[in-house]
């Protein structure tokens, strides 16, 4: 939704709001969930990516990613650590290859797997 072309403001405002508040659509758990920035360009891999909240790095896709009528981003590779629960937290480690055409027409490719993983 948040890459959609056919996407209000009003749509994509919902649809990052949903994400991790509690609805039918809600995919994390809280607004508090970080996320590695693979938006920013000059982040080729995860050494010297930054963590975002979720809104913010869903907000930073909608402005900075070049809006399509088809799916345009790929997640493959994806690798998940075991779940640790450390009071009232749960953190649960993903690393993956992601392909997009972000920011140009060119695909750009980004992995968060430390070197070895692939």
């Amino acid at each position: 939704m948040v890459t959609s072309e056919d996407a209000s403001p009003r749509q994509i405002e919902v649809a990052i709001k949903n994400s991790f508040l509690p609805s039918t659509s809600q995919l994390f758990n809280s607004d508090e969930v970080r996320i590695e920035d693979d938006i920013d360009p000059a982040h080729k891999d995860h050494q010297g990516a930054s963590d975002l909240t979720i809104e913010r790095y869903l907000s930073d896709l909608d402005l900075f990613y070049n809006k399509t009528l088809s799916a345009s981003v790929r997640i493959s590779q994806v690798i998940d650590s075991d779940v640790e629960i450390r009071g009232k937290d749960v953190f649960l480690r993903v690393f993956f290859r992601l392909n997009s055409r972000a920011f140009t027409n060119e695909p750009k490719p980004f992995t968060s797997l430390p070197t070895g993983w692939l």
